[in-house]
């Protein structure tokens, strides 16, 4: 693993680049500041895919990702293996002229990422920072029009510019010709947007220097004569698209690494990768749309191949339960998942296994593991992907392989489950962004109600009655009456059978024209109105006859 900050982003970004033009696949994970925003915005059975999105779009634009890890895997077809070249990169959101983003930060998650030895120094002194298109246009109309030179655009301190014009001041006053005066750069004070306010005040309030920056980043002010600074100047008009360019791609930073993603379009994994999905977007994009079909359209146009691991591995749990000889119980975690395909149980199962490797120089997590870093949790979802492409390939073969599996092969075989997205307690388990979302698989809705009219529904007593049987979310309707959604079908089917002659509740399948007030009113408008078009039409005929 490397670990990339705002400091060495220049030196490891040709390389990120690289290893992206050569990968057959990468695999992404991210921490972010929070997850839930709002209480209304939790997660719910009762949650068809457009109501998540809406709840997720609500949390996702008032967050913001502080790590993002990524895999590249290169393969070495020469010896059946995968290097994996691992970057942890912690990210920073962008304050410069009037980009300033604001975002919340979430108790729990801090609680969590604490627990997980999160470095929040290293986020906020030397997080890479990021733009999405919209900011990144602001961006470079702030830069053109100069606005970000005055104070109320400037992202430093004006005590602190006003401290370092006049250290210059008193040196000016002394100086002559040829003189040179340099500014020492506190390392947290080295960013290049802050050089170039910094330089850029000087020279507007010290008409004979001129600024550049020495060897070691610090400011180099040298004493000239107004005839030299003019040639300066004018030899820094020709320069100023060059350094305003410059100082664009350094405020840009990840965005690079995505877009260098966007252009080659290599197969993109991840471990229940919906959220991580939605803040690439919002973050390193545009703010994510308003519809749910406009957002998995712009993001299948984007990224064609995107393979969740946790779909996968849901998908090929009898596959794999086959191999291991046991059944495998429970939710299992990214790290679990991840021991139990790399056991000898499973590599030793099936012919021609690939060995995967971090690549030289980046193998930092040989020595320990790593939970919840964002590098690290992506490379177990680079291992999980390759380890349940080849079973998913030959786990159910019986002739023995003579050679090593291609890639390309691996995406044959995996095709089923592309693009298809996991999603937690919804009313189904996965989307598609490539097409229609797969008809709701849960059980259908159970329909409460209190046995006697003075009786009335306490929505806390319900949710602990029946979470006893498996996952479920309540909804009251009214004081006597609640839904419950079941997480399984078993769970339904308990709650049925344990509540049937219970002294304070009944518990039935929910039918929708049997316990739906629009239905009923529905029902009874027919009526009203078939009633009255029979009285017309019976009026009427005695009016003819007579």
């Amino acid at each position: 693993m490397c670990e990339v900050l705002r400091s060495n982003f220049e030196t490891f970004f040709p390389l990120i680049e690289k290893a992206i033009k050569q990968a057959e696949f990468i695999a992404i994970d991210t921490e972010f500041t929070g997850l839930v925003v709002e209480p209304e915005n939790n997660p719910s059975l009762f949650d068809t895919s457009e109501e998540r999105y809406q709840k997720l779009r609500k949390n996702v634009s008032r967050l913001s990702v502080c790590q993002i890890g990524l895999s590249i895997f290169i393969q070495d077809k020469s010896s059946n293996s995968y290097e994996a070249h691992t970057f942890n990169i912690p990210l920073m959101p962008v304050s410069f002229g009037s980009v300033d983003s604001c975002f919340v930060w979430q108790a729990s998650s801090i609680q969590f990422l604490c627990q997980f030895n999160f470095d929040f120094n290293k986020f906020a002194y030397e997080g890479v920072p990021f733009l999405n298109e919209d900011q990144e246009r602001e961006l470079c109309q702030c830069i053109s029009s100069g606005v970000l030179f005055s104070g109320l655009h400037r992202p430093l301190d004006e005590s602190f510019i006003q401290s370092l014009c006049s250290m210059v001041a008193t040196w000016y006053v002394s100086s002559s010709v040829g003189q040179t005066f340099t500014l020492h750069q506190q390392p947290s004070d080295g960013k290049l947007w802050n050089d170039f306010i910094i330089q850029t005040e000087i020279r507007k309030r010290f008409p004979e220097v001129w600024t550049s920056i020495d060897p070691f980043k610090n400011i180099a002010i040298e004493r000239i004569t107004p005839e030299r600074r003019k040639e300066l100047e004018m030899k820094r008009e020709s320069d100023k698209e060059r350094d305003q360019e410059r100082l664009k791609q350094s405020l840009l930073g990840f965005t690079r690494v995505f877009r260098v993603m966007r252009e080659y379009q290599k197969p993109l994994v991840g471990h229940n990768m919906l959220m991580d999905l939605l803040f690439l977007f919002d973050k390193f994009i545009h703010p994510l749309p308003i519809k749910y079909c406009s957002f998995k359209k712009q993001l299948h146009e984007i990224f064609p191949k995107i393979f969740d691991t946790k779909h996968m591995a849901f998908k090929t749990r009898k596959v794999l339960e086959r191999i291991l000889r046991r059944d495998i119980n429970g939710p299992v975690s990214l790290m679990q998942l991840c021991h139990i395909l790399e056991s000898g149980r499973v590599t030793n199962s099936v012919m021609h296994m690939p060995k995967i490797s971090f690549a030289k120089g980046f193998d930092r997590y040989l020595s320990k593991d790593a939970p919840h870093e964002a590098g690290f949790d992506s490379y177990q979802s680079g291992i999980i992907f390759l380890r349940l492409c080849h079973i998913i390939k030959f786990g159910n073969e019986r002739i023995i392989t003579t050679c090593p599996c291609s890639f390309n092969m691996y995406l044959s075989a995996a095709a089923p489950y592309c693009n298809c997205i996991n999603v937690i307690r919804a009313t189904l388990n996965h989307i598609s962004l490539d097409g229609r979302d797969p008809p709701i698989t849960r059980p259908e809705h159970l329909f409460v109600t209190c046995r006697k009219r003075s009786q009335r529904l306490n929505i806390q007593q319900l949710a602990e009655w029946f979470s006893s049987y498996g996952t479920v979310d309540v909804q009251l309707k009214n004081s006597r009456t609640a839904l419950v959604a079941a997480g399984n079908f078993s769970c339904a089917k308990a709650i049925l059978t344990a509540f049937q002659g219970h002294h304070y509740i009944r518990v039935t399948r929910y039918h929708f024209w049997k316990h739906s007030p629009a239905a009923k009113l529905v029902l009874w408008s027919g009526l009203v109105l078939s009633g009255g078009i029979c009285i017309w039409a019976f009026a009427s005929l005695i009016k003819t006859d007579s």
